[in-house]
């Protein structure tokens, strides 16, 4: 009889509980109409459906901005890697820790310098780069497929890379401002053309036999230091790789006489041929005399003509070219349609590694930027997904209720609503269900319609 009992009273209060989710669920399908009826009027929160759909579509929209952006960041590395003046610019740090080595190998830099090298970290972010293009391709498929597994694997592939991404941009950002230093004091000594043409007759390189003896300057004990230093390093392509090419800045050009008086090298014999504009500045990079050039445009008296203030006189011999004392330039470069001059400047290959470095740092935090905000947009998605299922508030809404409680409304409610999933799917027993439906009758009595 008692069993009887127990059981009589269980049942009814397995009863009661269900009607009370009765009750509760026509309340909540009530207060759901209200809100569209009044959400038509004057606008209202949308459900977690639409939070879903509108998270999904900005985190694909994000996921597809990573996937450029990765991309982007491997297309800088590899151009930079293939324009040959990372390779130098390392070639030249190698050089410079190698002069101070002693000084260096106390501050550690020496071995630094050695094994984190410009090409390395260049190499790093390109890699990075396409494992950003693979995780956005994970995180577009998982926000499509509302798949929490891949979104999962998103978030913390974006995670990481974007820690990834900001290292590596700080570090090229830090290495530029240390590097740039020490490449400008090698630029100077090296492709100084007097210094040039002593260091690669003694050390010797094979492009140094067409030098003359009155060309090459004597080399005292610090430069026979330096031309063994040199030759373990095996410098003779970083000079030419180096000292190739130049920028070169206007001069001005009143008159012939300016113009020669202007590219004139301490009374060096000029050379001049007839070549076009393009082609004797190309010939002037050629030759490491060579400081300065003008260029006579034709005229229907004279051709167009291509004068270099100085010269390796090996390397330019009649008839293509003429020698010209100095006095009589101004007369060669007289009667022209056009007279320009340029004086040379500073290597190209220095400011190559500076813009890509400035390409490489821009990319890489813009990237590590854009990863931080599709990492916070999937997890609201995931939240969504999941919170959806359970009827709890969206991530929207949460936020909303930490930064802003008193705004949120009755939004604090749906932390205290009973869960119920069906009577034959839940996991409770009679007992258990029917304290939640009395924990839950109590809370639903006891909550303010104003709560703070």
């Amino acid at each position: 009889q008692q069993q009887q009992q127990q059981q009589h009273v269980s049942s009814q209060a397995w009863a009661s509980f269900k009607e009370f989710n009765y009750s509760t669920q026509q309340q909540q399908q009530a207060s759901r109409a209200a809100g569209s009826s009044s959400s038509s009027r004057s606008g209202s929160m949308p459900s977690s459906s639409d939070h879903e759909d509108t998270d999904g579509g900005a985190a694909i929209c994000v996921a597809s901005a990573v996937l450029v952006n990765g991309l982007a960041l491997a297309a800088v590395s590899s151009l930079g890697l293939r324009s040959g003046a990372i390779a130098v610019i390392d070639e030249l740090v190698r050089l410079e820790t190698a002069q101070t080595a002693k000084r260096q190998a106390h501050l550690g830099l020496h071995a630094l310098f050695h094994l984190v090298t410009t090409g390395r970290i260049f190499w790093g972010l390109s890699g990075t780069g396409l494992l950003v293009a693979l995780a956005a391709l994970v995180g577009i498929v998982g926000a499509k497929m509302r798949s929490r597994q891949l979104m999962a694997t998103y978030v913390i592939l974006a995670t990481v890379l974007t820690a990834v991404a900001t290292a590596g941009g700080i570090s090229v950002l830090q290495r530029r401002q240390v590097v740039e230093p020490m490449v400008e004091r090698q630029v100077l000594e090296l492709c100084n053309h007097t210094r040039y043409i002593r260091l690669a007759k003694h050390i010797p390189c094979p492009f140094a036999a067409s030098y003359a003896p009155s060309e090459v300057t004597p080399c005292g004990a610090f430069c026979m230091w330096r031309v063994g230093l040199l030759r373990q390093l095996h410098a003779c392509p970083i000079m030419q790789r180096l000292c190739h090419r130049f920028f070169y800045t206007p001069l001005s050009s009143e008159g012939g006489k300016n113009c020669a008086a202007a590219i004139e090298e301490h009374g060096s014999t000029m050379y001049m041929a007839a070549e076009g504009e393009a082609r004797c500045r190309e010939l002037c990079d050629g030759d490491i005399r060579c400081t300065a050039y003008a260029y006579s445009g034709a005229s229907r008296a004279k051709p167009e003509r291509c004068m270099l203030g100085q010269a390796v006189a090996a390397e330019h011999l009649p008839p293509r070219w003429s020698p010209v004392p100095p006095p009589q330039a101004a007369e060669y470069l007289a009667g022209g349609s056009s007279l320009s001059c340029f004086r040379r400047t500073s290597p190209v290959v220095v400011e190559t590694f500076r813009t890509h470095g400035r390409r490489l740092v821009a990319c890489a935090l813009i990237l590590a930027v854009v990863l931080l905000a599709s990492t916070v947009i999937s997890c609201c998605l995931v939240y969504n997904v999941n919170a959806h299922e359970r009827g709890k508030p969206t991530a929207q809404e949460l936020s909303l209720m930490m930064c802003c409680p008193c705004c949120s409304g009755d939004l604090h409610r749906q932390f205290s609503r009973p869960v119920v999933l069906s009577d034959e799917g839940s996991d409770l027993d009679e007992g258990d269900q029917t304290s939640l439906a009395d924990d839950g009758a109590s809370r639903a009595e006891d909550s303010s319609p104003n709560r703070c």
